[in-house]
């Protein structure tokens, strides 16, 4: 019987936090006293309940979310997703905190521990700090022993945009393993300004011996209907012995406009005979809108 009266205030504890992520007008007429218990069953609260506590939290009490997303992102008894989870809504709130450095102190000690799981967190935590001190500290991580680290830089060095990066980031693009290389290629357009001309990069990784880059390559390039030369770069990617190349190469193509997808009827006409039905039907459509 003890037992049950231990457990009633938590579970009515839980039962008002579901109801306050359920209902913003309930959080809004009560905040300052929801935040308080917000904060207190977040380290009890299941999964999908924790993950929007962090939301509410990390949207409308800044200040007061710090430490508890820190202590979850510590806690190695919470489940990895949980802790990816409040290192991204951390990285959302620090630079609207007043006094963080306290936290941040913290995150880049954590940014050259042992353990890879925590660098991990702490570097996705940090993806938003361009100071020079705590730039250097992510760069050193695109060289982590860990690939899970070292995707966590690009992502958080690409989220910071500082161009500092791209010489970096070009470098571990020729040399990284697949997953890194298409993570990196994914995430450099964030970096985009007139002057980098990022368009040649994904025009090299076109011909890629790896289908995944070639496609993502294929995804990132900007192709304009009046762009004959980005036209011809999708001629190749038609016949491409990946099916998902032909068919994202199709699919930029329809988007060009009727007078450049009329420049390549001969290949889309080839298409019909291809292997993949989803493509044989992409391009019996686009020969449709050349009949209309």
């Amino acid at each position: 019987m003890a037992k049950v009266i231990l457990l009633q205030p938590r579970q009515r504890l839980l039962e008002r936090a579901r109801n306050y992520v359920e209902s913003p007008d309930l959080f809004a007429e009560n905040m300052k006293r929801a935040v308080r218990e917000l904060i207190k069953v977040l380290p009890v609260a299941d999964g999908p309940l924790r993950h929007k506590i962090m939301i509410l939290l990390a949207g409308y009490a800044k200040d007061q979310a710090v430490e508890p997303l820190y202590d979850i992102l510590k806690d190695e008894d919470q489940p990895p997703r949980t802790r990816h989870y409040a290192a991204v809504q951390l990285c959302a709130v620090l630079p609207f905190v007043k006094d963080a450095q306290s936290v941040i102190d913290l995150l880049e000690k954590d940014l050259v521990c042992p353990d890879p799981n925590l660098r991990r967190y702490a570097t996705t935590a940090m993806g938003w700090q361009c100071k020079t001190p705590t730039f250097v500290l992510l760069t050193r991580r695109l060289y982590d022993d860990d690939l899970g680290v070292r995707l966590a830089a690009v992502n958080s060095l690409c989220n910071c945009g500082d161009a500092r990066a791209l010489p970096l980031l070009l470098e571990r693009l020729e040399e990284a393993p697949l997953e890194e290389k298409r993570a990196i290629l994914f995430n450099l357009w964030r970096l985009e300004r007139p002057e980098l001309q990022l368009s040649h990069i994904y025009k090299k990784y076109l011909a890629d011996q790896a289908p995944e880059l070639r496609l993502a390559a294929l995804a990132l390039l900007t192709f304009s209907h009046r762009d004959e030369e980005s036209h011809q770069l999708i001629r190749p990617c038609l016949s491409d012995e990946d099916h998902r190349v032909r068919r994202l190469a199709l699919e930029r193509l329809m988007d060009c406009g009727l007078k450049t997808l009329g420049a390549f009827e001969q290949e889309i006409r080839q298409l019909l005979n291809d292997s993949n039905m989803d493509i044989k039907r992409s391009a019996l459509n686009a020969l449709k809108m050349l009949e209309n």
